[in-house]
């Protein structure tokens, strides 16, 4: 609405990772992100009195709502000291530091997510969701484990709720993509298939009910001869120059099989 619509685009290509449906449910990034699912820095989906959905605009006081829980850190180390010291002034130590808790994930992490669910968990909005949910909050955000929960048959309360907002979220998409006159079509991440096709078939189902077409860099990628891990950095999910080349072809092969959508406009219906 704010930067798209002024520059009356033909296409809008909507990039779809790994974390995108779990965390489209404010309740799961909260508990990964530190964030109260009512005060969050996005715009996210609330379920309203009458079980209908609706989009919650970001609250920029989010940082005043910041799930803070009592957990007791080992004392750190020199080189964890030297590190902290050094990232109050050095981009490149701040980047160290978030790719050392990368490479080296801390039971701390851990903990504080289970002491966030826990903690949740006493409101009664997030007592059913969060109660018996057969949830290890343990995995982290690991998409091995995203997967193993999108992929039951009859998946924890907290997953199948994700799924319907991530429905609701494509359709606000696509409503407004409908109002102006765009092409909606997504781009799903190599993530999307790295440990599996359960993500990806998963989307592919929601965005299939809506008609919204799904671009695959993996199948792009194997389709190549190419790896889908190399898409990505060694220790980083991210797109590396590699995975951003392949993430341009294959949404131009999809524009060359797919031409009208970008054709001129019929005289006097030009969108300026």
């Amino acid at each position: 609405d704010n930067y798209a619509r002024p520059l009356r685009p033909k296409l809008l290509i909507l990039v779809f990772v790994h974390n995108d449906i779990p965390f489209n449910h404010p309740v799961l990034r909260g508990i990964y992100r530190g964030q109260d699912p009512q005060h969050s820095p996005y715009f996210s989906v609330a379920r309203q009195p009458d079980g209908m959905l609706a989009l919650r605009p970001p609250d920029p006081e989010y940082r005043k709502f910041r799930l803070t829980v009592p957990i007791s850190p080992p004392p750190p180390s020199w080189a964890d000291r030297l590190l902290g010291k050094a990232s109050e002034v050095s981009w490149f130590a701040q980047w160290l530091s978030k790719k050392k808790g990368m490479l080296f994930p801390s039971h701390i992490q851990k903990a504080r997510r289970q002491a966030r669910a826990n903690l949740l968990s006493r409101y009664p909005q997030y007592a059913q969701i969060l109660e018996g949910s057969r949830l290890s909050w343990e995995a982290g955000d690991d998409i091995e484990n995203m997967s193993a929960h999108l992929a039951a048959t009859d998946p924890p309360q907290i997953y199948a709720e994700a799924l319907e907002y991530t429905a609701f979220a494509l359709n606000q998409f696509q409503e407004r993509a409908d109002r102006d006159g765009v092409e909606l079509v997504i781009l799903a991440s190599h993530t999307t298939k790295e440990y599996g096709a359960v993500l990806f078939n998963r989307l592919q189902e929601i965005a299939a009910a809506q008609g919204i077409p799904v671009i695959d860099q993996a199948d792009y990628i194997r389709r190549q001869g190419a790896e889908v891990k190399d898409a990505s950095f060694r220790h980083d999910v991210h797109w590396n120059e590699q995975g951003h080349q392949w993430a341009a072809d294959a949404l131009l092969e999809w524009l060359k099989q797919n031409q009208e959508v970008c054709a001129p406009e019929p005289a006097g219906n030009a969108k300026g």
